[in-house]
This record gives structure tokens, sequence and C-alpha cells, in this order.
């Protein structure tokens, strides 16, 4: 049922590329494509998501197509947050952020050093839990276990092998 789900989201995307290409908007239309969470399908013993906060939950598909093919085919492998999202969108159509957006405009960083990236799970039914990732390096901390997990991303990209932090 997750893989058909999948293909129906895809199937549905495609329409719309397809629309905008057959109404000859496609060029100049700025197209976001990305996700809120990964899945857990028992990688790490657990289904879904909001237990823990593993890099398949958290590392999420971003895809960015600008008009007129500015950028057309561009790599980056720079960590980014969904809350860079608001204000990229509104400097990428030339329009002000509001004060309050929190989030870096993603067209000015792309090419700067990667910064921490955090994050969170607090459904109510699993402890709550806060990660943060310095380049390679991340800390997994669960309040409620009183447990602190480290992982070293570039030797663990599987994160099977967490770490005292004291180590």
């Amino acid at each position: 049922l997750y893989d058909a789900g999948i293909r129906y989201v895809d199937a549905q995307i495609q329409r719309i590329l397809e629309k905008l290409k057959s109404d000859h908007a496609f060029d100049n239309t700025l197209i976001v494509i990305s996700a809120d969470h990964g899945e857990e399908l028992w990688d790490h013993g657990s289904f879904f998501h909001g237990q823990s906060l593993y890099e398949e939950l958290l590392h999420i598909p971003l895809i960015v197509k600008l008009p007129d093919s500015v950028d057309a085919g561009r790599v980056v492998e720079r960590t980014v947050q969904g809350i860079d999202l608001a204000p990229s969108i509104l400097d990428w159509m030339n329009l002000p952020s509001p004060d309050q957006f929190q989030g870096e405009k993603l067209g000015n960083t792309l090419d700067k050093e990667p910064r921490d990236f955090i994050a969170t799970a607090t459904q109510a039914q699993f402890p709550t839990r806060y990660a943060i990732r310095r380049g390679q390096t991340k800390l997994v901390e669960s309040l409620d276990l009183a447990e602190v997990q480290g992982f070293q991303l570039d030797k663990d990209p599987g994160e099977a092998n967490a770490e005292s932090p004291q180590d």
C-alpha cells in the first residue's frame, strides 16, 4: 500500500507537469516539491514516523525548478530545513518575507558551509526527542528516557552504531 501511495503521488505530479507544459507555462513556473518527513519502514525496529529522529525520517527530498531554467540540473548536497522553504519561495518570486520568518533564503546560502540542523519528535504517545546535526555528527536526546545517542553519519550512514556522547 505504501508503494502504491508513492506511485499515485508520482502520477499526480506528472499530470501537473504535463499540464504546465501543454499550456506553455512550465518554463515560467516556480515548482517546489518536498515532504514534511520521511518514513521509518522497520529500518530501526519501528514503522511510520514520530517516534525517532533517524535519517530516514529527516532526509527528505527537495526538488526546485526555477523559472527560465535557472540552475537547471544543479544538485546541492547542503542540508536545509523546512523552515527555509517559505522565505525562499517568496524570494524566488521577488516578494518580501515577513519579519517573523526565521528560515534562510536558500538562493543566498546553498554554496555556504552547512549549518546546524535541529529537529524534534513530539508525538504524545512517544518520548519527546531532539536532534542536532553539525556536519556529519548527530546527537539525539530523549529527555523522557534520559538517553543521548551520538552518530558519525560519514562512518555510519545507517545509524546502526550509536555512540556515547562522551566517546
